[in-house]
């Protein structure tokens, strides 16, 4: 485009034709091109006659007269003084033309023309065999454009044909402004023509000579060649004479008189990086990204800046989960898939990564093609397997597939559906997670086609089309969900037509889901839980009611068009790459992407055989998309996770580790609860063989329980005649982290510090308090009693439980918290009560000071009894309500504690000691605040699973209320049994509420809400039990 020079016209050379706007835009444009349809591709208005227009299209040079809106084709001759011969060329043979005119000498025009190659007409070098030049050269005209003859054409001595091969995307002109004797043009080289000398050179680098001296990617194997990088797109000077140029590779300049001799990179902070499609990560190497640039490499971010890996155009990336560090596919143009297995080496002048091509088994292409298979798209897709990173899927006229990583394709297409003719080629690929390993693959076409098959791992693979309900436009992107669901997004600009679909599990026709979203190219489409992103040509949009409706996601992302997204909810960041300003991320927390909850220590028959559980309840308003994500020792995601598309109100989900979707038999880690409402949860822990003693506890909210800091107020090593604790732990934060763990004794002096150095990011640490011959044992001393305090280094969040396991088999956890309070509740403090049943209260001073613990018992009236008792700085007070001067006489009780410093207490209770079996624990965390209303996931009347529970619910408001249990099936949520009611609950009383005498019938498995009279507050725990089991977990 060009403006006038009184600044009221603007003048547009498009593909769609020659237009005209007036200033400000308030009006129409005016088409100029009737009857012409030319292709145009340059525009200069005349600074001495802006009445004369010089425009440049396909088949040479134009004139645009201003005053007669007419438009007159140039003539061209065959020399400087013949006109009348027939030329060596014609305007059939003629492309893209460039325009420029001389400042000081606006007569002065030049022309840099496109020969079509396929005309067999263009320049060649004479040589044998002959290199065709796709350039007609430089052509000057004297007459302000009317009529052009040749300057220069290349011929002889020109060098390689590569120079002038991209003419349709690489042609630029421009005349110094200051010096007219020199006019420079770009092709993928910057070239210099000098009238002084009559002489043409390049320019792109100084020092080199011959032909293609720019910075062609690199040359050798690492080493950037000096001067600027090649491709041209814009020639221009300030009014000092700097020459600048714009190219592939960014902007540079060169001083006034040096034309070329010296050159300046302007790049430092520039951020126009373009990104293609196929952006590769890994939650295993959370800091590193891979992303394919237009002739800028594979550029990969190792957390604090970019490097470079393989050079040229880059496509598609992976990145193996199993050597995230180093082993990486990358790709060229043409589905030219390459690997390395060193891809973290730094570049630099003799190093960087080795990259080997994999390209075996593929068809070849035509001859003297630069793709690596037939019938491939210029950036052609690649995926992995998720549960196997040796397998590939590629796309070209025909899907491949690799089992081996890589070192050899075979064509499972099929003569009955492929290869894709009609210049069809496949754009997207896909591997479904498939239970069953047989191989689900989904791949998409240019043309709008899908195509599926449920064997891709068999020999010979069947092939279904599942186009219906598609958009005839270009698949951007395939994304198929565990339980069958699959999204596809397209291209096509403003076509009017839909560029979101989805298809349900069994379907064969695909729904729109475009909804209110802006009607533009969508580039790839992401789903977590019930929440949808997209990528467009204008930005991200996310949509929370399966799409319709949509909004622009976040801020700041400059409007440009973002070709792909990658999402860690784990670690709440998505990234966004962009075809034009590098790549951008966002921090996610707070949306539906973000985890809830964490559950800090998760096993699949780990340590001998543990094995747990989560009970998983729905709080919301509306049915809940609730999904798992496991973590190991590494911070990497294991397995496949589990989710709960629709979890309804109030129903319960229950998930075992050892359901084959998170550990691998004898693992064990943590996990993360993502959902879009919000939920309560917990965990219950079985023993080896599941014949001993049980355990549970509550899952841990991100919102309040979670810490740089934690507490835990009982530690043991074969104290109290063999109880030992264990902890588990996760590291929350971002970024790596050491965590200390200081064990003190009940006169809060220091025993052991212990150190967990470089725990990454999701991290999961299990910690025994003993010694069983592990790296991260405490190894603390025998008889040890007493608490631990455990700190993040960087300041970033952690999660707790500890477990305890008893002489007798007792097996019991609680939730490390991240705070102490000065008031604290129990609402079961227990001396002889119910049969033989006995609490105790492990109490930490989380403070440098010492004080005064006051517990105050309140019986089934609110009656108070009141003991006392100090406790050191930074000690340890136990408290038995079964004997000794702190207990209360026998009976069932509340209780208080309230104290000078603040506090961290659990409470511990044993079961009467049966007559065969193990005896039986359990353990639970006091409160420091109560609710209105408050959720349990799981209470049972003789269930299936045989437990029945009990609540233990305590009045923790100042004034008597009245207090309701509701039970909830535990498959639909919907009303069940007879709700328990208390008319009038006294302050700080207990109320029991026991199965099978409390409303729900016998063999129900149901979740419960306990809520109160307007103003009230309760906190309860739900004692869980069977004939060899007890446990317990806190209300919500």
């Amino acid at each position: 485009m060009d403006i006038s020079p009184d600044g009221k016209s603007l003048y547009v050379a498009a593909t769609n034709g020659f237009w005209v706007g007036t200033k400000g835009l308030t009006g129409n444009w005016t088409f100029t091109d009737p009857g012409i349809g030319c292709y145009w591709s340059s525009v200069r208005v005349n600074p001495a006659n802006p009445d004369i227009v010089n425009i440049g299209g396909f088949g040479g040079p134009w004139t645009y007269r201003v005053a007669t809106n007419s438009l007159t084709p140039s003539r061209l001759c065959a020399s400087s003084s013949d006109c009348t011969s027939a030329p060596p060329f014609t305007t059939a043979t003629i492309g893209r033309t460039t325009i420029a005119v001389d400042p000081p000498m606006p007569n002065y025009v030049y022309a840099s023309m496109q020969c079509l190659a396929n005309t067999g007409a263009c320049p060649t070098d004479g040589g044998n065999p002959a290199q065709t030049y796709a350039w007609w050269g430089v052509f000057e005209s004297s007459d302000y454009g009317s009529t052009f003859h040749p300057l220069f054409i290349p011929g002889p001595g020109w060098g390689s044909a590569y120079e002038y091969s991209q003419t349709d995307y690489d042609l630029t002109l421009a005349v110094d402004p200051i010096d007219d004797n020199y006019l420079y043009f770009g092709l993928v080289d910057l070239g210099l023509f000098s009238y002084l000398t009559n002489t043409v050179s390049f320019v792109s680098a100084p020092g080199v000579g011959g032909f293609l001296p720019c910075n062609q990617w690199y040359t050798g194997r690492f080493t950037l060649s000096p001067g600027i990088h090649c491709d041209q797109q814009g020639i221009g000077f300030d009014r000092s004479g700097t020459l600048y140029v714009g190219t592939d590779g960014g902007v540079f300049s060169s001083p006034p008189a040096s034309r070329g001799g010296q050159w300046i990179n302007r790049n430092s902070n520039l951020a126009i990086s373009q990104f293609y499609p196929g952006v590769g990560y890994n939650t295993n190497n959370p800091n590193r990204l891979l992303g394919g640039t237009q002739d800028n490499g594979t550029p990969t971010w190792n957390g604090t800046s970019w490097q470079q890996t393989l050079a040229g155009d880059g496509g598609f990336t992976a990145i193996d989960p199993a050597n995230p560090t180093d082993t990486w596919y990358g790709s060229y143009p043409g589905l030219c898939v390459n690997k390395t297995q060193n891809g973290s080496t730094p570049w630099s002048a003799s190093s960087g990564p080795t990259w080997s091509p994999k390209t075996n088994g593929f068809h070849a292409p035509p001859a003297g093609s630069l793709d690596c298979v037939r019938g491939a798209l210029f950036i052609a897709p690649f995926a992995m397997d998720p549960s196997n990173h040796l397998k590939l899927l590629a796309g070209a006229d025909t899907p491949y597939l690799s089992i081996d990583g890589g070192d050899h394709w075979r064509d499972i297409g099929g003569a009955a559906v492929f290869p894709l003719s009609g210049k069809d080629a496949i754009s997207a690929t896909t591997i479904c997670a498939d239970p069953t390993n047989a191989g689900r693959f989904l791949v998409g076409s240019a043309f709008g086609h899908v195509f599926r098959t449920t064997n891709g791992y068999s020999s010979s693979p069947t092939w279904t089309e599942l186009s219906a309900g598609l958009s005839t436009q270009w698949i951007t992107r395939l994304v198929c969900l565990a339980d069958g669901t699959t999204y596809a997004s397209v291209g096509g600009g403003q076509t009017g037509t839909p560029h979101v679909f989805k298809l349900a599990p069994g379907g064969l026709t695909w729904i729109s889901v475009q909804g209110d979203l802006p009607n533009t190219t969508v580039t790839s489409v992401l789903v977590d839980g019930s929440t949808l992103y997209a990528s467009t040509d204008i930005g991200v949009f996310t949509s929370a009611n399966g799409g319709i409706n949509w909004t622009r996601f976040g801020t700041g992302l400059p409007n440009v068009p973002v070709v792909d997204l990658v999402l860690d909810a784990g670690r709440s960041v998505m990234y966004a790459a962009t075809h034009g300003r590098g790549a951008w991320k966002i921090d996610v927390t707070g949306s539906a992407t973000s985890p809830v909850q964490v559950l800090p220590a998760m096993a699949n028959a780990a340590y001998g055989g543990y094995t747990t559980a989560a009970y998983i309840k729905n709080t919301g308003s509306a049915p809940a998309q609730v999904s798992i994500r496991y973590f190991d020792t590494n911070g990497a995601v294991v397995g496949r996770g589990d989710l709960n598309s629709a979890l309804p109100v109030n129903a319960v989900w229950t998930v075992r580790q050892d359901n084959g979707d998170a550990f691998a038999a004898g693992g064990a880690g943590s996990a993360l609860i993502v959902s879009d409402q919000p939920v309560a949860a917990f965990v219950n822990e079985f023993a080896p063989t599941n014949t001993g003693d049980a355990t549970s506890y509550t899952a841990i909210s991100l919102a309040g329980g979670t810490g740089a800091t934690l507490y835990t107020p009982a530690i043991a090593n074969n104290a109290y005649g063999g109880y030992t604790t264990g902890i588990g732990l996760i590291n929350m934060g971002n970024t790596s982290t050491d965590v200390t763990i200081t064990y003190r004794d009940p006169n809060g002096s220091v025993t052991s510090a212990q150190s967990l150095t470089a725990v990454p990011a999701h991290a999961y640490r299990g910690v025994y308090s003993g010694d069983a011959g592990q790296a991260t044992d405490a190894r603390l001393p025998n008889n040890f009693a007493g608490t631990a305090t455990i700190t993040s280094s960087t300041g970033g969040s952690l999660a707790a439980i500890v477990n305890e396991v008893g002489p007798g088999g007792q097996f019991s956890s609680y939730d490390a918290v991240p705070q102490g309070n000065t008031a604290l509740a129990a609402p079961a403090a227990l001396n002889n009560a119910f049969g033989g049943f006995n609490t105790g209260m492990g109490v930490q001073n989380t403070t440098s000071g010492a004080g005064t613990v006051t517990v105050t018992y309140y019986d089934a009236n609110g009656q108070a009894t009141t003991k006392q008792a100090p406790i050191p700085a930074n000690g340890y007070l136990g408290i038995y309500q079964g004997g000794g001067t702190l207990a209360p006489s026998p009976g069932a009780y509340t209780a208080r504690l309230t104290s000078t410093v603040a506090l961290a207490a659990i409470v511990n209770e044993v079961a009467p000691a049966p007559a065969n079996g193990p005896q039986q624990s359990t353990s639970y965390n006091t409160f420091a605040t109560g609710s209105g209303s408050v959720h349990l996931p799981l209470v049972e009347s003789a269930g299936s699973d045989g437990w029945s529970t009990g609540l233990g619910i305590m009045n923790a408001g100042t004034t008597a209320t009245a207090v309701t249990v509701s039970y909830f099936d535990a498959s639909t949520g919907q009303p069940v049994g007879t709700p328990a009611s208390n008319a009038s609950l006294a302050p700080n009383a207990f109320w029991g509420v026991y199965q099978p005498n409390s409303g729900l019938p016998a063999g129900t498995r149901a979740t419960a809400v306990v809520s109160t009279a307007a103003g009230g507050s309760v906190v309860v725990i739900c004692n869980e039990s069977a004939d060899t089991t007890f446990m317990s977990y806190d209300g919500q």
